[in-house]
């Protein structure tokens, strides 16, 4: 079987190619290896500089070589947007729309609850839901989980709208190389990823 190694030290999701190994003649397969077909075999080691490898699709892809700074800088921003609507998920365990916009009225009767302001409806959907998750939650317990994950959400909307904004004009202002691009574009996303990473600790 053929194996493919990509670059797992930068973080854009279309990785350079580093190696190929064949089992048949290679005893050790490094463990970040991935497996492709003869074919895919064949054609990256023909079209090497012009492959990469889709870390998100787990594929290898073709990239143009003639490509403008212009279309480059357009690609890296549709990266960045895709990177945030992907933690935009993450965040939201990929709700659904209708589910998410259900969401603010449950943030506003959970605070009327918690004020001892809600009156005998709003407290009725409350104790319907905590009836129905069946996790032996009262209507204050419920109601105090959900504006807390209100208050994360909040958070979250917060920090991932001004990292994908800011990064999206520091990318349109950028005037360089295509190398010079991916190397900004690999550093926007780990600063992104550290900024996220501690989102996350303080909600664990």
């Amino acid at each position: 079987m053929k194996f493919l190694l990509y670059d797992t030290s930068s973080t854009g999701n279309l990785r350079k190619l580093k190696g190929f190994f064949d089992d048949a003649e290679n005893p050790v397969i490094p463990e970040s290896a991935v497996p492709i077909t003869d074919e895919t075999w064949d054609d990256c080691s023909k079209n090497y500089r012009a492959r990469r490898y889709d870390v998100t699709n787990s594929k290898v892809v073709t990239i143009d070589l003639t490509l403008s700074l212009d279309d480059l800088k357009q690609q890296a921003q549709q990266s960045i947007a895709d990177f945030a609507t992907s933690i935009r998920g993450q965040i939201t365990n990929n709700a659904d729309a209708a589910k998410i916009a259900g969401w603010p009225r449950k943030e506003r009767i959970a605070e009327l609850v918690l004020s001892g302001s809600a009156d005998a409806r709003q407290l009725v959907s409350v104790e319907l839901e905590a009836e129905k998750r069946n996790k032996g939650e009262t209507v204050e317990e419920l109601a105090a989980k959900q504006l807390a994950k209100a208050d994360m959400y909040s958070e979250a909307s917060v920090l991932i709208d001004g990292i994908e904004e800011a990064d999206l004009t520091t990318v349109a202002a950028f005037d360089g190389t295509a190398e010079e691009l991916q190397t900004l574009l690999d550093t926007l996303r780990a600063e992104a990823e550290a900024e996220l990473a501690a989102f996350y600790a303080k909600y664990q």
